[in-house]
């Protein structure tokens, strides 16, 4: 469904099938970050240097009624508030994981992962189930929750997700995105 590392999107862009809606100006584009793999280094900035509102960056696909598994790499400089990672349908959030400035936290509120550091890769996998309205959520291959609720009520899931935080200044990378069934 998702396969994206960047590889091949010019340094400065953003490629199609990605969809940004940057109410705040924020600026979203592949730039080559050091990410302690030579030959992989590029990697999708969100920069949204706004306290206006928000932005959102999405990658749509079919749309998936059953189970399916999302996974990917991101990093923070510096810690912010409140942005999302994670799967949406028809825009509205299923399931992700949000943080204050210290803890990630399921977008229904479940603390998962205490005193996250800035300027590190962190990977978070989550396993979806689309009938039973739940996900497994792991962070840095370490299952961190189990049977989370979906924080809306959908009928499929058909996106990749990521959201700035509103009225939060944010900057955070993106990459090695899957998302399969």
């Amino acid at each position: 469904l998702v396969n994206d590392v960047f590889m091949t999107t010019p340094i400065g862009s953003i490629a199609d099938p990605w969809t940004v809606e940057s109410l705040g100006k924020g600026n979203v584009y592949v730039e080559s970050v050091n990410s302690g793999d030579i030959d992989d280094r590029n990697s999708l900035k969100v920069d949204d240097p706004f306290t206006i509102d928000n932005s959102v960056i999405t990658y749509d696909f079919e749309p998936q009624t059953k189970k399916l598994t999302m996974e990917t790499k991101f990093i923070v400089k510096p810690k912010s508030n409140n942005y999302f990672i994670g799967l949406s349908s028809n825009g509205k959030k299923a399931i992700g994981i949000t943080a204050n400035k210290n803890n990630f936290y399921t977008t229904n509120g479940q603390e998962v992962y205490t005193k996250y550091l800035d300027n590190f890769w962190y990977y978070l996998q989550i396993d979806a189930n689309v009938e039973t309205q739940t996900a497994d959520i792991y962070i840095n291959y370490r299952k961190v929750a189990e049977g989370v609720p979906f924080e809306n009520d959908v009928q499929y899931i058909d996106a990749y997700h990521v959201e700035t935080g509103l009225k939060q200044k944010s900057t955070f990378w993106i990459d090695d995105i899957m998302v399969y069934q």
